[in-house]
């Protein structure tokens, strides 16, 4: 059996885009214009349904990847029957750059290759033209901002050589830019080699009868393929540089050699299975220093640099599983084979680790592991966002078809709702149980989309890191954990672990998804609630559910195979150990630590006590596996809140859960609050995040019952260190921060001893938040001080005048009458007169009134009769409040002059009596 070492799991990330259109194409008199065949495809995708779009726009149907020496790898993918080319580097840090060309590409006739800083990427088209591209790696950097001439990068030739003889594979001669070699459909080979004055190509054909031999086949030989009647049985379907040699493999498993200098070729002999034609152009040779290697029917073949065949290694557990690329590299004085193979759309890894003397060892990726299915809406909810937008719109075109559903989902299942009913009402369960049957068809739609879309197009296997190119996304290979290798290797090596393993994992996958289900709604449950309650309690209540859902004969079997492992809580505590270090899949430590804590609740209320275990250390292993369950479950939440389909533990622990917290929006932290600890520094992370939900009461709880985090968690959330400030200090800056300056008052008014700078910050909140009583006693009984009072009164007059007079401002009046006589507020003369009525100022209100009255008069125009009956009702108020004092008193200054209650009656009296006039005037 091949050892399962290692996993596949995706690279996330996404590229800024830069987009080119290939120049227009000329050829035999027509004229292909690039930017109307592209707005031509537009429009018809755009007529397609979502189905379409998806496959043809989203989805790649072949690609390649390439390893610079000093930029990295490079992916090469075709979208839209290869109408678009799209380039993108590995690391995340560099642009992807996107080419529309006038017409589709030949599949497999496609070269990349590097030189002088520079991608090169040479391509036969759909009409025989050689396409050309030279793209400066300085392009892919996010920073590059230069404007690049299309005429610079792109380049079109006719051969007709090529079109005459229709090519079949392109490769490099030499892993050089300058010299290409292109199989031919009819067996023969062609040289290019680029010149460097112009970059066209010049083509030579390597000595051998193919051209004759592939006439004569097709009329008198019986090798002939039937289904493809114009490739020959002689054609090259894999190439490699070796030594000054190129090494060939042909449709029908020939072997070559071919002397660079000659171009002549010499058949190698060797014994192998022959029988079948393989016309895939594939890696079925490839080289490394003095040795390489063939493959041929389900055995690799390994070569010196005499052509002698030193041994052969026959590939395990192939069945119908098809080569799809291979790569060969010698590390450390032992040869490394790593392959790729295809089934429909799967495909798997194996790699081979070659000693000297022959000794193979093969591996291959571990089996993902299954997660629980889900049950509920909200699981397939959260199932369903996890992919694509272009993908779901592919599922939802689908299940709009062919599901019974309208144009979304929601639309589907809620018009359905007024058909539930029985005859005690809504029937809700109904209800409910369709609408998980709806989510469940659509569910399986998108999973047979991304199991289409995942095919394998290209690979890269030759450098430390695998990566395999799929129609959708890039994944890279990694070593298992020793967890995932306890998963993929369970009852294999005979150990105690393994053992337990596939015991636990047997009987498990027996219980019904509703039992599992059960289970997880109480775990999940206990590791939310507080610490005070009986874990062994909580065991017994939760078994009293899992019972009724445990088949007897399972519950035989499990206890049966538990007699046959030694030691058997030293063994889970084993188990629990591996946990501990265990960095790799999210899914399999879930899923492995569930199936721990159900076989652990099974031995726990064992009837009769027939295990002879102690039951307080079952308790003791329960609870530890309950803490690694509340870690996964918590990573596996994080992971689905950042949009992350398949999670690794990583470095995740709970110590960076706020990291994450921090780094997601605040609607999606807040779903995440409920697995924070009750300890009081995550109360006050738990604050921060309902506050930027604006939740601010809820808040306002948490951070009472809080306290300092650490600098490092502050600093994820963008907040300085704490430095010497007071906890409820430095929690009114955040939350006056966050814009909650009323909830920001409550806590600097808890700060004991208050410096200056702190009474300043409380009043500060309070003025925005318009607590005119904080900011009054703030300004006045702590701070004292004079720029801080006008700073209030001045505000105080603009939003709430008339509270402002309700304040005693004691040894302040001047102030605040100095401060509103020299406002430009609208309403500052009414304001003035009713500060000064309510001190008792009745000269002052007179000479506010008088003083409004002139500012009125400034602007009269001839007619305004509103504005001057305004003015004789002024005259009235001002002789009221004169006629409130003494005789003797009855006077008020005005800019300098002193006006007694005469003065002001005579003006009084002239003023109507010019209205009168006017209003004669108008009569007549």
């Amino acid at each position: 059996m091949v050892a399962k070492t290692f996993r596949e799991e995706p690279v996330t990330g996404t590229h800024q885009q830069v987009e080119f259109l290939f120049p227009n194409v000329e050829f035999d008199g027509s004229k292909l214009n690039t930017r109307k065949v592209v707005d031509e495809r537009k429009r018809k995708l755009e007529s397609d349904d979502s189905e379409e779009v998806f496959m043809r726009r989203y989805v790649s149907k072949e690609g390649q990847m390439f390893e610079s020496s000093n930029n990295g790898e490079f992916s090469v993918r075709f979208f839209d029957e290869s109408y678009i080319m799209e380039v993108t580097g590995v690391n995340h840090d560099r642009k992807s750059v996107r080419i529309y060309f006038p017409e589709g590409l030949q599949n497999h006739c496609t070269c990349v290759t590097e030189k002088d800083g520079v991608l090169y990427i040479d391509s036969i088209s759909n009409s025989f033209l050689l396409y050309s591209i030279k793209l400066p790696f300085a392009l892919f950097e996010k920073t590059n901002t230069d404007r690049y001439d299309s005429s610079q990068l792109f380049k079109q030739q006719e051969d007709y050589g090529i079109r005459s003889r229709k090519p079949l594979l392109l490769k490099s001669l030499k892993g050089q830019a300058d010299e290409l070699v292109l199989s031919l459909c009819d067996g023969g080979l062609m040289k290019l080699e680029r010149q460097e004055s112009n970059g066209v190509f010049l083509t030579s054909l390597f000595s051998d009868p193919s051209y004759l031999t592939s006439l004569k086949d097709r009329f008198f030989s019986k090798d002939k393929i039937a289904s493809m009647p114009h490739l020959s049985i002689h054609a090259i379907i894999s190439m490699a540089h070796f030594d000054n040699y190129l090494l060939t493999v042909s449709v029908n498993q020939t072997l070559k050699k071919w002397d660079l200098n000659t171009l002549m070729g010499t058949e190698i002999k060797f014994d192998g299975d022959k029988s079948k034609l393989d016309t895939e152009p594939v890696t079925r040779v490839c080289a490394s220093g003095e040795f390489f290697i063939t493959y041929c029917g389900e055995t690799i073949h390994f070569w010196d640099q005499n052509f002698v065949n030193v041994f052969s290694s026959q590939i395990p557990d192939i069945g119908l599983w098809s080569l799809k690329n291979m790569a060969f590299r010698q590390t450390e004085g032992r040869f490394e084979v790593s392959t790729v193979w295809m089934s429909g759309v799967s495909h798997v890894v194996k790699k081979a680790t070659v000693d000297r003397n022959g000794a193979v060892e093969w591996a291959e990726c571990g089996t993902p592991l299954k997660m629980l299915p889900p049950l509920t809406v909200h699981d397939y909810e959260r199932s369903v966002s996890l992919y694509s937008v272009p993908l779901l719109k592919a599922a939802l075109s689908i299940f709009s078809r062919y599901g019974g559903g309208g144009s979304t989902i929601s639309e589907t299942i809620s018009s359905q709702l007024r058909l539930y009913v029985n005859h005690n009402g809504p029937d809700y369960v109904g209800y409910a149980k369709d609408q998980v049957e709806a989510w469940s068809k659509f569910e399986n739609i998108c999973q047979e989309l991304s199991r289409q879309a995942s095919a394998c197009i290209g690979s890269s296997l030759s450098g430390p890191t695998i990566y395999i190119l799929t129609g959708t996304g890039l994944d890279t290979i990694r070593p298992s954990t020793e967890l995932e290798k306890l998963y993929d290797e369970k009852n294999i090596d005979g150990s105690n672990l393994s053992k337990l393993m596939f015991t636990i994992d047997r009987f498990t996958s027996q219980l019904t998804n509703r039992a599992r289900r059960n289970i997880v709604s109480f775990m999940e449950e206990d590791i939310l609630a507080l610490p005070h309650y009986s874990q062994a309690n909580r065991m017994v209540e939760m078994m009293n559910v899992l019972i009724k859902e445990v088949p007897k004969l399972a519950y035989k079997k499990l206890f049966d195979s538990f007699n046959g492992i030694y030691n058997l809580l030293d063994t889970f505590e084993d188990l629990a150990s591996v946990m501990d270090s265990s960095r790799g899949s999210i899914d399999t430590a879930y899923v492995m630590c569930l199936d721990a804590l159900v076989s652990l609740l099974l031995i726990y209320n064992r009837e009769g006590d027939e295990t002879g275990l102690d039951k307080n250390r079952v308790v003791h292993v329960f609870v530890r596996f309950m803490r690694h369950f509340r870690t996964v479950t918590i990573a596996r939440e994080c992971a689905f809140q950042k949009g992350e389909r398949y999670g690794t533990l990583g470095n995740f622990s709970e110590a960076n859960f706020f990291e994450v917290l921090a780094q997601l929006p605040a609607d999606r932290a807040a779903k995440l609050t409920r697995f924070l600890n009750t300890d009081r520094p995550s109360r006050f992370v738990k604050g921060l995040i309902l506050l930027r939900m604006g939740e601010s009461r809820k808040a306002k709880r948490c951070f009472f019952e809080g306290d300092f985090p650490s600098d490092e968690t502050l600093a994820h959330f963008g907040l300085p260190a704490r430095g010497d400030n007071s906890y409820y200090e430095y929690t009114s800056k955040v939350i006056a921060g966050l814009g909650f300056n009323e909830l920001a008052v409550i806590f600097a008014s808890r700060v004991t001893n208050p410096d200056t700078a702190c009474l300043i910050n409380k009043f500060r909140y309070a003025l925005a938040a318009r607590n005119y009583d904080v900011a009054y006693y703030t300004a006045v009984a702590e701070l004292k001080h004079k720029d801080n009072v006008a700073e209030l009164i001045l505000d105080m007059a603009k939003h709430q005048p008339l509270k402002l007079l309700t304040y005693p401002f004691t040894s302040y009046h001047p102030l605040v009458d100095a401060i509103l006589a020299s406002s430009s507020l609208p309403n500052k003369f009414k304001l003035l007169y009713a500060w000064r009525v309510s001190r008792e100022d009745l000269k002052g209100a007179a000479c506010a009134l008088y003083e409004q009255l002139l500012v009125v008069k400034q602007g009269l125009d001839q007619g305004m009769s509103e504005k001057k009956t305004y003015i004789a009702e002024l005259y009235s108020s001002i002789l009221n409040v004169l006629a409130l004092q003494g005789k003797d008193d009855a006077w008020f200054v005005s800019n300098g002059r002193v006006h007694t209650l005469q003065d002001v009656e005579n003006e009084h009296s002239q003023w109507l009596a010019g209205m009168v006039r006017e209003m004669k005037l108008v009569m007549r």
